[in-house]
């Protein structure tokens, strides 16, 4: 008689081919007919899968799109940037390109519908934004120590001040994020020597 830890689990073990598969199918469709285009049997039927396959991974076609835009969200890469203040400008220039793709004018559609108490949408937080503002804390605090800004920064306003104003950009859509706008938001922030 098998033990209780012998036991395999119910259900087909999932399968990155599989997953990769669902992703790829639900990418196409967003560039095709926008993230409403984006259903469970769409994709089903574009992935050659069955919607029990697609539920086992994600519980409802908002989650899906959602996943498959932060695949097509870069990581945040260490900048080689010596320069402090100049590795923070390419990390938000990076920011603002990302935005300007068609992928993340969609990310932009979604986040606004979405629940923000969501797993998706934490998990974008923490993907995208959280470890983005994390690397732009770490360049403002070395340029702190190294003298190029004043030591009474308040870390978390300039913060949420640079992040807030490209997300209220982005969510709005009133205007384009650009590397003109990074350089004003570094010095309505910082100041003038934040571009210099």
């Amino acid at each position: 008689m098998a033990s209780e830890h012998s036991k395999k689990p119910r259900g087909r073990p999932r399968s990155e081919a599989t997953r990769q598969k669902i992703m790829s199918a639900t990418a196409a469709l967003i560039q095709e007919r926008g993230v409403p285009g984006v259903t469970i049997e769409a994709v089903a039927s574009a992935a050659s899968v069955g919607k029990p396959t697609i539920y086992r991974y994600w519980s409802n076609a908002h989650e899906l799109a959602m996943a498959a835009l932060m695949e097509a969200v870069p990581e945040a890469k260490q900048s080689s940037q010596d320069d402090p203040l100049k590795a923070l400008r390419d990390l938000l220039y990076g920011v603002a390109a990302t935005f300007n793709d068609p992928s993340g004018r969609h990310v932009a559609m979604v986040l606004a519908s979405a629940d923000s108490s969501s797993e998706i949408a934490k998990a974008f937080r923490s993907h995208f934004i959280q470890s983005r503002r994390r690397e732009a804390e770490a360049h403002i605090a070395r340029a702190i120590a190294a003298g190029r800004l004043p030591k009474d920064v308040q870390m978390d306003l300039v913060l949420d001040m640079i992040f807030g104003a490209v997300f209220y950009r982005l969510l709005m859509g009133h205007a384009k994020i650009s590397k003109a706008f990074v350089d004003k938001l570094l010095i309505a922030s910082l100041g003038q020597s934040a571009v210099n």
